[in-house]
């Protein structure tokens, strides 16, 4: 299953070695030099690039309807935000949640399942 991901500032470098050790190629904004861009710009940069977006930011739900239709966003919607707790979801849901983004845009992952 070929996927690639984006990891935003807020996912926590155990998602970035979860998907890395599963093979599947990952980067995180700051390992690329891009810091502070906007949810909105982000957003384009995986739409360009063929991406899934990994974020525990809520504000990517609420992105421009044009980008919506088009990006593919993973919200990580967990309490506390424990790290080691984030990447076993990743890890225990990622190949069915890849299978969930062919038919939706967004999917939120929480500790009690997955909201689509």
């Amino acid at each position: 299953m070929s996927a690639s991901f984006l990891l935003d500032e807020s996912a926590p470098t155990s998602v970035l070695k979860v998907l890395k050790k599963r093979g599947f190629e990952a980067t995180r904004l700051i390992d690329i030099g891009l810091i502070r861009l906007k949810n909105s710009e982000v957003a384009e940069l995986s739409i360009r690039e063929n991406k899934i977006i990994v974020t525990l930011d809520s504000d990517f739900l609420r992105l421009r309807k044009s980008l919506l239709r088009e990006v593919k966003v993973i919200f990580i919607n967990v309490h506390p935000r424990d790290p080691l707790m984030i990447a076993h979801l990743v890890d225990e849901h990622i190949n069915e949640r890849i299978k969930t983004l062919k038919r939706k845009n967004v999917i939120t992952l929480t500790k009690e399942g997955i909201l689509i």
